[in-house]
């Protein structure tokens, strides 16, 4: 109602979300209360509007009306990996979704924590690895320059009480700036605003 202005009211929004149209992530969800965040995919059921929402540089979250094509899959960061009993590893992500992966497929030598992964919704199928290195595509999640889009000149990673930090050239303002290490979401091609 306030962000999207699908609906007017709140009746009219709680009408929405009680008939089942609202979909995140390829998912049906009746709570009025269900959380939404970076890069989640949200529908309505029997209709042509479909968002991303990201975020902005005000500190909000805002969404971007989307194709039917780029809904079908959202980027996720790697937040942890970790191995399981059963030749299995798990990988999870940053908005608490866990993917379990078989030890002996080739995806799980290339995925670390940072990298980001393009998975298709709902199915969870990994469809791209987004690697965090030089050269890559990354939106700045926190800190000063939280909303900036650009490209990674040089990652310097530290041990101690300096936090390791990532060098960035500003695609809109054509600036370099510093961020923490831990404040950059690898987005590849993903086009933004």
């Amino acid at each position: 109602r306030d962000v999207l202005g699908v609906a007017k009211t709140a009746k009219e929004a709680k009408f929405i979300v009680n008939s089942q149209a609202l979909m995140i992530d390829g998912k049906v969800r009746n709570r009025e209360r269900s959380p939404v965040g970076h890069m989640d995919i949200v529908e309505f059921d029997g209709t042509d509007i479909r968002y991303r929402v990201q975020i902005h540089s005000s500190n909000k979250l805002i969404a971007k009306s989307i194709t039917k094509r780029e809904a079908a899959y959202k980027i996720a960061q790697v937040t942890g990996k970790r191995n399981l009993r059963g030749g299995k590893t798990q990988i999870s992500l940053h908005d608490g979704r866990n993917i379990l992966l078989e030890n002996t497929d080739k995806q799980v030598t290339k995925i670390k924590v940072q990298h980001s992964l393009k998975v298709n919704v709902p199915s969870q199928e990994i469809k791209e690895i987004l690697p965090l290195e030089e050269g890559s595509r990354v939106q700045v999640t926190l800190g000063h320059h939280q909303g900036k889009i650009g490209t990674v000149n040089e990652i310097n990673k530290r041990f101690g009480p300096k936090a390791s930090e990532v060098i960035v050239h500003d695609e809109k303002t054509d600036e370099i700036f510093r961020t923490a290490l831990e404040y950059v979401f690898v987005i590849g091609k993903l086009e933004l605003d």
